[in-house]
């Protein structure tokens, strides 16, 4: 079965390091699902052989389409931190292995199948 994409649908993710704590420690990372274009435009622009992964440019180019907004971030003083204005100001508040992880992700939920139908 074919499975629209709705490019506004926003959902949670939460790091995999953040799945075990309890919900007041977790961060939740806010994001749009790729559409067939941008996913286009990222292997176009990114992918070097077949069969090599994506570039760090490419998880950081997933997440200035798709972040848009956080909750419970915190910096080193365990002030929550605001989601900024500025996409750029807002990816360079992440640590690579969390924008790989969260780029990893919506590449991965580019493809929709049965099991992502609500019931």
């Amino acid at each position: 079965m074919a499975i629209a994409v709705d490019p506004n649908r926003i959902h949670e993710y939460v790091l995999e390091s953040d799945r075990e704590k309890p919900d007041d420690q977790k961060t939740r990372f806010r994001l749009k699902h790729l559409t067939c274009s941008q996913l286009a435009e990222i292997n176009d622009t990114y992918l070097r052989k077949k069969g090599e992964e994506l570039s760090g440019g490419a998880m950081r180019r997933c997440l200035e389409l798709c972040l848009v907004g956080w909750t419970g971030f915190r910096d080193q003083d365990s002030k929550e931190i605001a989601y900024p204005g500025s996409q750029n100001e807002a990816l360079d508040r992440l640590q690579l292995d969390h924008l790989t992880e969260m780029g990893t992700h919506l590449l991965k939920g580019a493809k929709l199948d049965e099991g992502d139908l609500e019931k």
